[in-house]
């Protein structure tokens, strides 16, 4: 097998490894979600903050080569579908603080080439930005009574 990787939340082989177990887990996905996102790798936080942004409903919208080559379309989406309404509360806070500590550790990657660098720091700052946003809706759906996220279809059950 060839390795991937690149600057989008899931271009690296440890983020394609991640979404597979993630879809293995079924809803137990949330303890490797967690995990990930204490760990001290930023591509695997990136890539966990990304699971999360996209439960929010604010899923990146770019083409990451593992997920176009290696699984098709997002296949954090279906997971987030099935399982995203059993996500904790305080788990985007949780994600957020982590994609910001992950945009700190970017000179950990080791690229090779500056335009990588800047284009992963452009890939960070989108998932803390998402994340953001993405916290704002839930809290103004919760207001509107928990309408379901138009993106995943991922609504909070009693």
């Amino acid at each position: 097998l060839v390795g991937v990787w690149g600057v989008g939340p899931f271009d690296n082989d440890g983020a394609a490894d991640f979404l597979a177990f993630l879809t293995e887990a079924g809803p137990d996905g949330w303890n490797l979600i967690r995990e990930e996102l204490n760990s001290r790798d930023p591509e695997m936080i990136i890539a966990a903050a990304e699971v999360v942004a996209t439960v929010l409903g604010v899923a990146s919208r770019r083409d990451d080569r593992t997920l176009n080559f290696a699984m098709g379309r997002n296949r954090a989406a279906p997971w987030a579908k099935r399982y995203g309404w059993s996500m904790s509360r305080s788990l985007p806070g949780v994600a957020l603080k982590a994609a910001k500590r992950a945009a700190r550790l970017t000179h950990t990657i080791g690229w090779t080439k500056p335009e990588s660098a800047r284009k992963w720091d452009q890939t960070a700052a989108s998932v803390i930005r998402r994340l953001e946003l993405g916290m704002r809706k839930r809290t103004i759906e919760s207001w509107q009574g928990g309408a379901a996220s138009a993106s995943t279809g991922v609504s909070r059950r009693p």
